[in-house]
């Protein structure tokens, strides 16, 4: 990786990469085909999660990945770069929760008639749970993806009608990062490579009566879900140096979003909010859908019946891994960070520029880079059916004298 995303200048400021706290220990067999011999090789693999509640070592080295690809496809743009920040609705379709009180004024007040300081443990739970719509809000996680995505569709319609051309020549390079808001909610910020009007992005989002030279515009929606009423668009110049400044600590700012759980950490633990996720997670079975057949997936749908009882089904039976996704993370079953095809970079290339530097000589000077994983897969060949003779021939060309046949992967450690 190269050393600028690193941010190693002096000896004094290079990173210290610390070993997983939960690695998983990985076990390989090779046999020799010419020899016979056959070796078994353990190491460690590091977990590679971006949670820094679950490992924080793992979270610095996804943390400056992640702002490698972004400022990747960023550094060389030359013109304007647009922030967009998307919100959920408020109280009126959720139901009210305790917020944030700023400023002296009075009608800053929370709806409990009290004042709460962000560091508050209770900003974020409901005031009445029996009236809150928790299956609304894990509806409005899990379509927040398509939403965003109907958005931008929908802005580069907008653009292409003002400025009288083609949607392919107005769209623009994207990058997407959710939040989770103290309520559980989705957050969405959005980089656009490109000068997006505020108002263009307002007619998309809110809507927009009919004008002398132009139709109304209606809100977008998906599935009987919008954003909310508050939004903010900001401009930043790639031309100049004060701005690309800008640009970097706004990446900064929007990855540090990316790195956390769902909920803050002094409420991790917190039992108002542990309830409050709970009856959440509740509903994600039942909102999302998957392909799985309920032998495979214990949310898997059930079809127009769903009393049937299943004979035979084994009661040990877990998720799939888009419920399992999306019943931790509140309805939401995507990425937290998403590049689209034309940004220039992506996760993948950070990872790969990453392992690259590892095994370069300027690692070997940099503080506990051993700790990073230097080995892209754990099988790279895999010969398991084929003819032996054959096998040699393929294995000649490619100067490699291994057959893996058998790999495994142990439970990470939780200590």
């Amino acid at each position: 990786m190269p050393p600028t995303v690193l941010r190693m200048t002096t000896p004094a400021t290079r990173p210290k990469y610390e070993k997983c706290v939960r690695p998983y220990f990985l076990a390989r067999e090779e046999t020799t085909l010419s020899t016979g011999e056959v070796n078994i090789s353990t190491f460690e693999k590091r977990c590679g999660t971006r949670r820094k509640d679950l490992c924080e070592p793992c979270s610095i080295v996804w943390k400056d990945d992640a702002y490698f690809a972004l400022m990747t496809g960023a550094k060389d743009y030359q013109g304007k770069i647009t922030f967009i920040t998307l919100t959920a609705p408020g109280w009126r379709r959720y139901g009210k929760a305790h917020k944030v009180t700023q400023g002296d004024s009075n009608f800053s007040t929370c709806p409990c008639k009290h004042r709460h300081k962000s560091d508050d443990p209770l900003v974020g739970l409901p005031l009445d749970k029996n009236n809150f719509h928790h299956r609304k809000v894990v509806e409005f996680n899990h379509l927040a993806p398509r939403l965003t995505a109907i958005t931008l569709q929908k802005i580069w319609r907008l653009m292409a009608t003002q400025n009288a051309t083609s949607i392919k020549k107005v769209k623009r390079p994207t990058a997407r990062v959710m939040e989770w808001q103290d309520r559980g909610l989705l957050h969405v910020h959005i980089i656009v490579l490109g000068e997006i009007p505020e108002a263009i992005v307002k007619a998309a989002v809110l809507g927009r009566a009919s004008q002398s030279k132009s139709r109304s515009v209606s809100p977008t929606s998906h599935k009987g879900v919008r954003w909310g009423t508050q939004l903010d668009v900001k401009h930043v110049d790639g031309k100049n140096l004060d701005e690309t400044r800008k640009l970097s600590a706004y990446v900064t700012k929007v990855i540090s979003y990316a790195v956390k759980d769902v909920t803050r950490e002094n409420t991790a633990n917190h039992p108002g909010h542990n309830a409050h996720r709970q009856t959440l997670r509740s509903f994600t079975n039942s909102v999302i859908s998957c392909s799985a057949t309920p032998l495979q997936c214990r949310g898997a749908d059930l079809g127009d019946n769903p009393s049937r009882i299943l004979i035979g089904v084994n009661s040990k039976v877990g998720l799939c891994r888009k419920h399992y996704r999306g019943k931790h993370q509140l309805g939401f079953t995507g990425n937290v960070l998403s590049l689209n095809r034309s940004w220039g970079s992506s996760l993948g290339a950070a990872r790969k520029a990453r392992q690259t530097w590892a095994k370069s000589e300027a690692a070997q000077t940099a503080d506990k880079a051993g700790c990073l994983d230097t080995e892209k897969k754990l099988v790279t060949h895999l010969f398991l059916g084929r003819d032996p003779l054959k096998a040699r021939k393929l294995l000649a060309i490619r100067e490699a004298a291994r057959i893996v046949s058998r790999s495994g992967v142990f439970t990470p450690l939780l200590t």
